[in-house]
């Protein structure tokens, strides 16, 4: 395993689907780097305290009904208790589960054409600036989504402005947030603010309010990276600071790539993970983009888990007698899509060789697709190699 302390790679993840896949390659071809920069004048804002997202999170949270997945058992049978501290990963995985639930927040939708006002959770989608330019007699369908996405969001931004004016945000929170690096509750007050200057954009067929909504906030630039939202989701996990994790001051100047070894211990093998763990994900060729991740749960694979992921289809081609099952959060790449991505809870296989993606069921384009398991030698997708796993070394 590769060590990923003070390694190199960007922090942010293309979608399972292979058309993303492609135009995320050819994105970062053309770049070379797509790290962020903060304007000078960007304020750091409440994200630079972990215990105050902690209380934000859970005060948010204990307001709604919780759609996060239950969490699984923590460990197997047959592990050595001293190898563990059951009671501390329960406690990092409700301040994690807190935190996921302040990026899944609730907003209030005004009445319209005869219909009620309702309330609907929404996750947040996935959001992140690209630096690369249009290139000239493109024609892929993938990267054509992305420029006609990059252009919508410049059109609307003189009015996000205003309306972020009045709800008392400057430029640069603005900023923060179209970069994808803003607080949950940053994201939520502007959507929100969106709402109520009815800004959601009309109903297309059986289109459900939700995806209306993320519709919405694509169209104007709001969502998480998947840095911007695990190194939030991290500080939270612990209940500690930006400097205690050792991370850049600036959240706009952090994207996980050089986790200090005096903050981060390096863990062995996936099977070793546990919750709050950093997974550092790197692209398998030069000039690609990676991602970032963080455990919520480790566990071996039980005999229903077995039967339900590795039966049938690609999931039968992992070893059964060495299945660990690995519960991760992020935010996860669109491929140009509204209705994919964002803020997930995804569940990943491993037998020591091979990993599995569990993809869930899903309905796109009028066609209805049975849950799968896509394997392949490196985790979540064909294209990032396992860079490290990382533990915070202060939260033992």
């Amino acid at each position: 395993m590769v060590n990923a302390i003070d390694g190199s790679q960007a922090g942010w993840t293309p979608p399972l689907d292979s058309d993303g896949d492609e135009v995320r390659r050819r994105a970062a071809a053309a770049t070379a780097t797509k790290v962020a920069t903060a304007p000078p004048e960007l304020p750091q804002g409440p994200d630079t305290n972990g215990a105050l997202l902690v209380r934000a999170a859970q005060a948010q949270a204990q307001a709604q009904v919780g759609t996060a997945a239950t969490p699984k058992p923590l460990l197997a049978l047959g592990i050595e208790a001293a190898a563990v501290t059951p009671d501390q990963d329960t406690a990092v995985q409700k301040r994690m589960d807190a935190f996921f639930q302040s990026a899944v927040p609730t907003y209030h939708l005004p009445a319209e054409g005869g219909k009620p006002a309702v309330d609907v959770k929404v996750a947040t989608p996935f959001q992140m600036v690209s630096e690369t330019p249009a290139r000239q007699g493109e024609t892929d369908e993938t990267t054509l989504r992305f420029i006609a996405h990059e252009a919508s969001v410049k059109g609307t931004n003189d009015e996000l402005k205003a309306i972020a004016r009045e709800a008392g945000m400057g430029p640069g929170t603005v900023a923060t947030i179209k970069a994808g690096r803003a607080t949950p509750e940053q994201i939520r007050v502007l959507t929100q603010a969106l709402l109520n200057h009815d800004k959601l954009p009309p109903a297309t067929k059986d289109e459900p309010s939700e995806a209306r909504v993320r519709r919405m906030m694509c169209a104007y630039g709001i969502g998480f990276d998947c840095a911007g939202y695990t190194q939030q989701a991290l500080l939270a996990a612990h209940g500690i600071t930006r400097a205690q994790a050792g991370l850049n001051p600036s959240i706009m100047n952090e994207d996980l790539t050089r986790l200090s070894s005096a903050h981060f211990s390096a863990v062995a093998d996936a099977a070793d993970a546990r919750a709050g763990d950093v997974i550092v994900l790197g692209a398998k060729e030069p000039g690609e983009v990676g991602h970032r991740l963080l455990v919520f749960d480790r566990h071996d694979a039980t005999p229903e888990e077995l039967q339900q992921y590795c039966a049938f289809g690609d999931g039968a081609a992992l070893d059964e007698k060495h299945v660990t099952v690995l519960s991760v959060d992020s935010s996860y790449g669109s491929s140009g899509r509204p209705e994919q991505g964002g803020v997930q809870r995804q569940t990943w296989l491993y037998d020591g060789k091979n990993w599995g993606t569990v993809i869930p069921p899903n309905v796109a384009a009028g066609r209805a697709y049975a849950q799968r398991v896509a394997v392949q030698d490196t985790p979540y997708d064909k294209n990032h190699r396992m860079l490290g796993i990382y533990r915070y070394s202060g939260a033992l």
